[in-house]
């Protein structure tokens, strides 16, 4: 860089020109450290642009976690409510005050009482999947106990909170032909998109809960394949 300096008077002019140069050479040393200090920040630029980007993966995955969650907790806290007082009337009654939880037993090699609340705490084998099968003759309360003791306490956040999804699926309103997605989509939520729910799904694989309710009332079409494709 190159400067010409022109003066009318001569007096003090090697004060003058020292207190320039050395003004310069500060103002380029100042120059060059702002230069290599967006140097670094340049290179560290692809590094918090990652970061940014993931925070903000982030904050939607979770944004759309909650808002399935919420859909699904609107549903069950308003379907499940209220029940029949009396079987076959229109006497309904709140589910607070008249729901009494149906006497459980767990078969195994060391057979105990059983509680809607042990239902997901039941140990299992390491890596295994955990099946749970609720047995007793019609009448004795197994949808009850599903509707408007375990799916209306979830949906309250006053239970099982350690499950983020829990899906209540009807078996006799499947459609035959459905896939997973096809069946929540017709019972439970609506309009969701299916690649991003299946994302949600995968992410979410070991705090999701589904229960099937009347496993016996499958359509014909689905016995085989749905069964296996459902137990998958």
């Amino acid at each position: 860089m190159h400067f010409f300096f022109l003066f009318s008077d001569t007096s003090g002019i090697k004060e003058e020109l020292e207190e320039i140069i050395t003004g310069q050479a500060q103002a380029e040393e100042n120059a060059e450290k702002r230069h290599e200090d967006l140097k670094k920040e340049l290179q560290q630029l692809p590094a918090r642009l990652v970061d940014v980007n993931a925070e903000k993966k982030l904050q939607e995955d979770n944004a759309y976690l909650e808002d399935v969650k919420q859909q699904l907790s609107v549903k069950y806290t308003e379907q499940y409510c209220s029940m029949q007082f009396i079987p076959s009337t229109e006497d309904q009654r709140t589910t607070d005050d008249i729901f009494v939880a149906p006497e459980m037993k767990l078969i195994n090699k060391e057979p105990r009482d059983l509680s809607g609340d042990d239902l997901f705490s039941l140990k299992i084998r390491k890596n295994k999947k955990k099946h749970t099968v609720i047995v007793g003759g019609p009448g004795s309360g197994k949808s009850t106990l599903v509707h408007n003791g375990i799916s209306y306490d979830w949906g309250r956040g006053i239970k099982h909170q350690h499950i983020k999804l829990l899906f209540v699926i009807d078996m006799y309103k499947i459609k035959p032909g459905s896939d997973l997605f096809e069946i929540i989509k017709d019972q439970l939520l609506r309009g969701e998109d299916k690649e991003k729910f299946e994302k949600l799904m995968e992410d979410n694989a070991q705090s999701t809960a589904f229960i099937l309710d009347g496993f016996d009332e499958v359509s014909k079409e689905w016995e085989t394949k749905g069964r296996a494709f459902l137990l998958s």
